[in-house]
């Protein structure tokens, strides 16, 4: 049996070239418990595994959080989760990319307060021309937004904020509430691009949560 706040620390490494990633989280029994799903990756990709709590809102009205999961899988169809929970506590993931063609590093972070939840992406790496590239388009379409970090300082944190949007679609603001929008359905993508890399850094597929 878990013990309420116990905290859970686990370390993976595979190998001089591949990646590593640092997991802290804290699971209370009485709440929704933060789960992840450790996995084997090639070192060639760049591979996350957030904790993230979805913000289920309609008609200016705030809900309490469900135990959602949202399924997805990458180009190279290994499959990662993001889960639905509630914690007070600051949840930290963080995967490096240590690769010849990969220089990025990613942090990302998950803090819930009485009246607010956060979803932050912290660049570990900013530049004048990085950017972050959200889009759902399955079809080859336009990106939605194309978000730019300016500098090296206020404008690398994201703080993200999940907005329900009718049954299949989910609105993300940042701080300066411009819109991002990924879809929820089952095929749509959801894209992670460094502007200055000029390539995808990663790509993942929407898969449908009942599967």
């Amino acid at each position: 049996m878990r013990l309420a706040g116990r905290v859970e620390r686990e370390y993976i490494r595979e190998g001089r070239t591949g990646f590593s990633f640092q997991r802290i989280c804290t699971a209370h029994p009485t709440t929704n418990p933060l789960y992840s799903r450790s996995q084997s990756h090639s070192p060639a990709m760049f591979v996350m595994q957030p904790l993230l709590a979805l913000l289920l809102s309609a008609a200016g009205s705030t809900y309490a959080l469900a135990p959602t999961t949202l399924k997805i899988q990458d180009y190279q169809s290994r499959m990662l989760e993001l889960a639905g929970g509630s914690s007070q506590n600051l949840t930290r993931v963080q995967a490096v990319a240590n690769s010849s063609s990969v220089n990025q590093n990613w942090k990302f972070y998950y803090s819930m307060s009485a009246d607010s939840e956060a979803y932050q992406i912290v660049s570990g790496a900013p530049s004048a021309n990085n950017s972050i590239l959200w889009h759902h388009a399955s079809t080859g379409g336009k990106p939605d937004t194309i978000a730019g970090v300016q500098d090296t300082t206020e404008s690398t944190f994201w703080d993200i904020h999940l907005v329900q949007v009718g049954h299949n679609g989910y609105n993300i603001l940042d701080k300066a509430t411009r819109k991002l929008a990924i879809t929820s359905s089952a095929g749509g993508m959801l894209t992670l691009e460094t502007r200055e890399a000029g390539k995808k850094e990663q790509q993942f597929q929407l898969l449908d949560p009942s599967a």
